[in-house]
């Protein structure tokens, strides 16, 4: 009877054992086909949909005078601080919008409003300022805080 109970146990063992070893093995070739599924969606994202698009990726300077819109999403670094100037904004189409999501300070505010008021520029819109002024609805005064109370346009 010991032998029969210890035969029963290996048996039992063995098979689940076995049958734990292959819901692993499904899962590590789950997790490969995930991968290399995800691979490929991005290897078509960013190299096979662009080129049938005909998306290039290009300079700044060749992108002022093409674009009829412009949004701006890009973190406040020095090489990005006063990105849209007047310099830039001379580049640029007539009637162009500008839609800066950012960081105040990536578009010169007194350059952009001149060339509002020249007619240069279409419109343009700043969810955020270089300074939170003061009543402008925003909790605190400094550089590059967003400013509260919605969507600002000068």
């Amino acid at each position: 009877m010991y032998v029969l109970f210890l035969i029963s146990l290996f048996n039992y063992v063995i098979i689940h054992y076995y049958f734990y070893l292959w819901i692993d093995l499904l899962f590590i070739y789950l997790f490969i086909y995930l991968f290399i599924y995800l691979f490929l969606y991005i290897y078509i994202c960013i190299y096979i949909y662009p080129q049938e698009l005909g998306i290039k990726k290009c300079d700044l300077d060749k992108i002022w005078p093409q674009a009829d819109f412009i949004t701006l999403h890009t973190p406040l670094t020095p090489d990005t601080k006063n990105l849209v100037n007047a310099e830039s904004l001379a580049q640029m189409k007539k009637g162009v919008h500008i839609v800066n999501c950012a960081r105040g300070g990536i578009v010169n505010e007194m350059d952009l409003l001149a060339s509002l008021e020249a007619g240069h520029v279409g419109g343009a819109a700043l969810d955020v300022y270089e300074k939170v002024r003061k009543g402008g609805g925003g909790k605190r005064e400094g550089e590059g805080e967003q400013a509260r109370g919605g969507f600002g346009s000068l």
